[in-house]
């Protein structure tokens, strides 16, 4: 799984290379950009009103074919840093517009922002689809309609357009909207491709939406499977769209995010795309003095998340394995993947423990390993993962070495030591 930030919230506009230069330092090496950046959908509201003010960032509403004369200084700082953009979002609406005259100059733009991702070379680009003034009955055919004429542009600059799980607002409340049905979404899909005559056209799931719109995880994630190119991750109240840090939108010490199911979906499906963490409002809450500290924990939180996320993929790629460790880890491996993915045995520390047996495991000296092929997967199942792994380099191990704490375990098992 390759980790992206999100740029809005992070990136002064005007003056981008120092914020690029912390994103880097903070270990990001890949970014997500929302062309809404320099093409505000607030902004685009009062287009043609007394209080429109031109500026910088209203370049590319008053002429959209200056959007990517908007953004090319934008990648150009992120090239210099060593920073990756391959996803980005065109421009769109906020969901309380009422002003159908916007709805050209958002096909005007969605056109321009997929020009702009070829000249920078950007993969994937999520299209939300069109829905002012629109009857819910005609929606899918209007929307058809739309994506289908992206696709020469699409296909000539190489661009996978994405389709995304869409909030409604009904009277200033958030509802289901497009393509939260599993089965009208893939559907949709399937039609947009054939009539393509290629795979222009993929999903990107919205955990923050989902959360707002129940989405139950698991099933929709197992349902979209093969769909699904890149995981938009955020934590909000479940009620108003907001960015957050994950782990951040608690309230009496629970989350309104079922992390738990997530987790289990994304390995359900053995995800290995792109992961996009937004915390756009996170970061835009914080005082600049400290935005270093603020992107370094971020990066730990993105990072925790993906090594959940993929465990199990480590512990099945892993041809043969040991793990370190005898204690309460130790037992949930063995619980959760010790029938399908056995070790040939666990070590530890404690020269008492050597000789005896735990969860049907020998427990050997450390020493034991320097025996060990050099293929086989040495799994810490011991908190103390950078002491055990410092050891483990100082006997002159030459074996993969991964980390293992099962937080999202298939099963729960509450018997501890």
């Amino acid at each position: 799984m390759n980790t992206y930030t999100s740029l809005a919230g992070l990136i002064t506009i005007e003056r981008p290379n120092t914020d690029f230069a912390r994103l880097s330092q903070a270990g990001f090496e890949n970014a997500y950009m929302d062309f809404d950046m320099v093409c505000s959908a607030g902004v685009l509201r009062t287009l043609g009103n007394p209080n429109f003010k031109s500026n910088f960032r209203t370049r590319a509403i008053e002429d959209p074919t200056r959007l990517n004369e908007c953004v090319t200084p934008l990648f150009e700082s992120a090239n210099n840093n060593s920073i990756n953009i391959n996803i980005a979002k065109a421009p769109t609406l906020l969901l309380d517009t009422r002003r159908t005259d916007l709805n050209d100059i958002i096909v005007t733009l969605t056109k321009e922002s997929i020009k702009a991702c070829g000249a920078n070379n950007v993969q994937y680009l999520v299209v939300a689809p069109l829905f002012v003034g629109i009857d819910d009955g005609d929606m899918y055919k209007v929307n058809k309609d739309f994506y289908l004429s992206l696709v020469t542009l699409a296909r000539e600059h190489g661009v996978t357009i994405l389709l995304e799980n869409q909030c409604k607002d009904m009277g200033g409340h958030l509802v289901r909207g497009m393509f939260t049905d599993i089965g009208k979404t893939r559907t949709f899909i399937d039609e947009l491709n054939e009539a393509a005559g290629d795979s222009l056209f993929a999903f990107a799931y919205n955990v923050g939406n989902a959360n707002i719109c129940t989405i139950k995880h698991y099933e929709f994630l197992t349902a979209l499977d093969k769909y699904i190119k890149v995981i938009f991750v955020s934590d909000n109240d479940g009620q108003d769209i907001s960015h957050l840090l994950p782990f951040s939108a608690t309230g009496k010490g629970a989350s309104s995010t079922d992390w738990l199911n997530l987790i289990r979906g994304v390995r359900a499906i053995d995800f290995d795309g792109e992961v996009v963490f937004d915390y756009a409002n996170s970061a835009s809450a914080l005082s600049i003095l400290l935005r270093g500290e603020f992107l370094r924990y971020a990066k730990a939180v993105a990072d925790h998340l993906v090594w959940q996320f993929g465990i199990e993929r480590d512990v099945k790629s892993a041809g043969k394995r040991v793990l370190f460790g005898a204690g309460n880890m130790c037992r949930n491996y063995m619980k959760n993947y010790g029938k399908d993915y056995p070790p040939l045995y666990t070590c530890d520390n404690n020269s008492a423990n050597w000789g005896n047996t735990f969860e049907g495991l020998e427990i050997k000296n450390p020493e034991e390993l320097k025996t060990l092929d050099e293929d086989v997967t040495i799994f810490i199942c011991n908190m103390y993962y950078s002491e055990i792994d410092a050891q483990l380099r100082e006997m002159g191990l030459k074996n993969p070495i991964k980390y293992f704490n099962d937080e999202y375990m298939p099963t729960f098992h509450f018997e501890r030591l």
